[in-house]
């Protein structure tokens, strides 16, 4: 009982006191950073999904211009289909994708192997229609081939981040 008396219980309240106003401030940091945390997470999430919605409109543009071309090939049509791939779009395109490239460095390789396989894609349509042989279709095709498998896997990566 002795002890008991020694203990200032104002002190021992305002001890516990202390200990929990910092226990609490200490929860609210870590809340605070945790969701600033998740904003970010949530702001990453809407830039893969923009970009991945991207990618698949060109793919869709690349297989339109595919068809449009094979078609004009194969019966002999004079008159080309208008799509929306030129260099514009597809400046425009990467530009939308930029901003990914700052935070993931594989977007940025796999823009670029995308910018190639596009050019391929050109070069080869371009031999299509000044030399017309079946060798030309061929590499045209392969072109097409590439390119959308390039774009499938671009989109994939872009899915699971």
């Amino acid at each position: 009982m002795n002890f008991l008396k020694r203990i200032d219980h104002l002190k021992m309240l305002k001890f516990a006191l202390a200990i929990s106003i910092f226990s609490i401030a200490y929860l609210i940091t870590m809340f605070y950073f945790q969701m600033q945390d998740l904003k970010d997470f949530k702001q990453q999430i809407v830039n893969y999904n923009t970009a991945s919605v991207n990618i698949l409109h060109l793919e869709s543009e690349i297989e339109r211009d595919s068809y449009f071309t094979q078609s004009q090939i194969l019966n002999h049509s004079v008159f080309s289909q208008q799509t929306n791939l030129d260099n514009k779009y597809i400046a425009t395109l990467f530009e939308k994708t930029n901003f990914l490239n700052k935070i993931d460095t594989t977007v940025l390789n796999k823009n670029n192997e995308i910018k190639n396989l596009i050019n391929n894609y050109k070069e080869s349509k371009s031999k299509l229609f000044t030399i017309s042989s079946g060798e030309n279709l061929t590499e045209f095709n392969s072109a097409v081939y590439d390119l959308v498998g390039g774009i499938h896997n671009y989109s994939n990566y872009l899915e699971s981040k």
